[in-house]
């Protein structure tokens, strides 16, 4: 794939899976040729600098989180990588570089007095509020899994994350699976309504499926795509799915008003409870 000329961003604590999303935006970066800006953040969010001052002790811990930063990037020796600290708080700093960056990646998680446990809310809110995609890493139940899984239903964000699927599918050069799930459960009707009904959900996700695929998968026709129809609820199958997953895509937003104004409620679900990174993506 070429180069998108968009640096990946990646946010940097310290961190064991700061340094395990590092690793994923190097070697992300390097087959599309992209330049990684890894970001150490000077400061602590405005809600927690009222009381809890900032002193030179802390600025000295945080250019020691650089100086890891720095090493990090040299032993993984890519040439493209730089680290910077900068006087801004992470949430802030990281939410401000979704607008241009290809994707900015985080750890799921933080550690420590300097990081404050700051940087698991610093994912949630860059999956809520950013404008562009947000990657959370953590490890991969199956080290051997290759296989991209992707979301989709009919809300505004499918077909973006789908792209964005066949997109990081086919920089790896493995398959993708396209999951559309229903909720079969019926509040009325008794069991004998059941089978009918889900024959009907089933056609309608089966065909909100091939709506969201067409003008989309003809762009990559070297990936390999499974589509599943499920009978279940989207988080429980996608949380499934990352068992074997290397990525696990997203979209930002469902199909009501209130899961678009917010992070929605799948999205959420699979953000905490994922086996592998995942991406959010609108």
């Amino acid at each position: 794939m070429r180069s998108t000329s968009r640096k990946i961003v990646v946010g940097y604590d310290g961190s064991d899976l700061a340094d395990l999303a590092l690793r994923w935006a190097v070697d992300t970066a390097a087959l599309r040729h992209d330049p990684v800006e890894v970001l150490v953040a000077a400061a602590l969010p405005s809600t927690l600098a009222a009381w809890t001052p900032v002193d030179s002790s802390y600025l000295d811990g945080m250019r020691q989180v650089l100086d890891a930063a720095e090493k990090r990037v040299s032993d993984l020796g890519y040439a493209e990588a730089e680290a910077r600290l900068v006087e801004s708080d992470a949430v802030t700093l990281l939410t401000d570089a979704t607008a241009d960056a290809a994707a900015v990646v985080v750890g799921a998680t933080g550690h420590g007095r300097l990081a404050g446990g700051l940087i698991g809310s610093v994912s949630r809110h860059l999956a809520t509020y950013a404008t562009g995609p947000v990657v959370v890493v953590r490890p991969q139940a199956s080290k051997h899994a290759t296989r991209v899984v992707v979301g989709v239903d009919a809300g505004p964000s499918s077909v973006a994350a789908l792209r964005y699927a066949l997109e990081r599918a086919d920089l790896m050069g493995v398959p993708l699976t396209v999951v559309n799930a229903f909720d079969a459960d019926l509040p009325h009707g008794g069991e004998l309504a059941l089978p009918s009904r889900m024959r009907v959900d089933s056609a309608d996700a089966d065909r909100a499926l091939s709506e969201a695929l067409a003008g989309v998968e003809e762009d990559f026709p070297d990936v390999e795509v499974t589509r599943e129809t499920v009978p279940l609820r989207a988080e429980r199958v996608l949380v499934d799915a990352s068992e074997s997953a290397s990525l696990v895509v997203v979209g930002a937003r469902g199909r009501n008003v209130f899961a678009r104004m917010l992070l929605g409620s799948v999205s959420q679900h699979v953000l905490q409870h994922a086996h592998c990174p995942v991406a959010i993506v609108r």
